[in-house]
């Protein structure tokens, strides 16, 4: 085992110092395409000098040999080479974030190999002159590269004050011709540095770490087995234990002896969902992540019920003679008639949450297929969202979905089920977890 475990860690050493000369070199390869881009921006505002000279020497468009009807091309001319100096500023600005990104890769690197040395603080400050921080350099770069987003600003708000200047120099204005340049240039200038501004704080706070954790329903917020076992007794007849649930969907299960159209009596019925008892620590765990440390809680659930087709209302084996449909007509009044309960789910979901105190940011009830991760297909599921709202944390219960979505977030929680315990190699991020508080205290610990 301990062989085992030294080679594993050679073979991740070698990855790290792989890893460690591709992003410095990326990191060099990025620095040189800024300054690439940055001098063919110089090269291309260059190129109007003359009649930006002459129009500041007092000449004016009017004394420009040009045809009435396009006397708008200079102007038009200049508010583009602003535009597009405006969108290459961004584009090297990118550039600039990742590069700061790849500079933190280096310092996690860094880091790592400085804690094996075995040399203490003392001995290592002698001799490390690069940082090993992997939150340094700052994005925002306000003594260093906010020098080039002003030249940038400069250039890009000259063009456009003159390109004004020149399209209105023969309008009488209210104010000064020469004021609402000047207005226009400040304009266009703080347009820069905000934008700069925006770009670093999306790096430093949204991208690849947002705060959305993704929690399923059922299974990871109540207790659904011993509930469906109490409903199963109670309208099928049939007893069997919580514990040896160990397949969903449980018809397919080869020693349970539950049938399809006894689960559906069990989901057909409103008081399995209005009833369902919820897991220990659950209302309290997620008050906690989204209130104490700021997460926004999105909601999962893919309830399809009712479904009129398979009420057991029909059937002979219905021990209590239960009518559904004078269930649902008590349950839904006269929109029975119209919509035979479609939406129902979301609204005894939110009254359930409601009822035990679960706080949360957003209720999604999944459509369409809710087992495909490609987004290709027309649905509405956890795997669709999930990577379109970059979620970064997900509480799951089954398995397959969860490994699915191992693939998408940073780290996925499987609630521990009988259903769930197949002897499979996990993702190094899908973590099995056996209570809410497991999943409070690791993520206090590892975010």
């Amino acid at each position: 085992m301990s062989q085992m475990t030294s080679d594993k860690k050679g073979r991740f050493e070698d990855f790290l110092l792989a890893e460690y000369d591709n992003i410095a070199q990326a990191h060099f390869n990025t620095v040189s395409t800024i300054s690439t881009f940055f001098k063919h921006y110089l090269l291309i505002v260059s190129l109007p000098v003359p009649l930006v000279a002459f129009i500041l020497k007092g000449g004016g468009l009017s004394q420009l040999q040009i045809p009435e009807q396009y006397r708008l091309i200079v102007p038009l001319l200049m508010g583009i080479i602003s535009l597009v100096g405006f969108l290459v500023m961004c584009y090297i600005v990118g550039l600039r974030l990742d590069a700061i990104l790849y500079a933190r890769t280096v310092n996690g690197v860094r880091k790592y190999f400085m804690a094996k040395s075995g040399l203490d603080f003392e001995q290592q400050s002698r001799f490390r002159v690069l940082p090993r921080s992997v939150h340094i350099p700052p994005y925002f770069e306000w003594r260093y590269f906010i020098f080039v987003v002003s030249t940038f600003g400069v250039i890009d708000s000259a063009y456009g004050a003159l390109g004004l200047y020149s399209c209105l120099e023969s309008i009488p204005l209210a104010l000064p011709l020469w004021i609402c340049s000047v207005i226009l240039a400040a304009v266009i200038f703080a347009i820069h540095l905000g934008s700069y501004y925006g770009l670093a704080r999306y790096r430093e706070d949204h991208y690849l770490r947002s705060h959305i954790i993704g929690i399923d329903v059922d299974g990871v917020l109540n207790r659904h087995r011993e509930h469906f076992c109490e409903m199963l007794a109670k309208l099928v007849g049939k007893q069997i234990s919580p514990d040896d649930i160990d397949t969903i969907p449980i018809h397919e299960s080869e020693t349970l002896g539950v049938t399809e159209q006894d689960a559906h009596a069990v989901f057909n019925h409103p008081n399995y969902w209005k009833d369902m008892p919820v897991l220990e620590g659950a209302a309290e765990t997620v008050d906690r992540l989204k209130n104490m440390f700021g997460y926004k809680i999105v909601l999962f659930t893919h309830r399809p019920w009712p479904q009129p087709a398979s009420f057991p209302s029909e059937r002979a084996d219905n021990p209590e003679g239960t009518d559904y449909r004078q269930i649902w007509q008590a349950e839904c009044g006269f929109l029975w008639s119209i919509r035979k309960g479609r939406g129902w789910a979301r609204r005894i979901t939110k009254d359930w949450l409601k009822k035990e105190e679960i706080v949360y940011d957003k209720l999604i009830v999944e459509k369409g297929n809710t087992h495909t991760v490609d987004p290709r297909i027309k649905t509405r599921n956890r795997f669709v969202i999930s990577r379109k709202k970059n979620t970064r944390i997900f509480v799951e219960d089954d398995l397959s979905k969860a490994v699915k979505l191992a693939d998408i977030c940073e780290v996925v929680f499987l609630i521990d089920h009988p259903y769930n315990r197949v002897d499979v190699s996990l993702p190094i991020n899908l973590i099995r977890v056996t209570s809410w508080d497991e999943i409070y205290k690791r993520v206090r610990r590892a975010f």
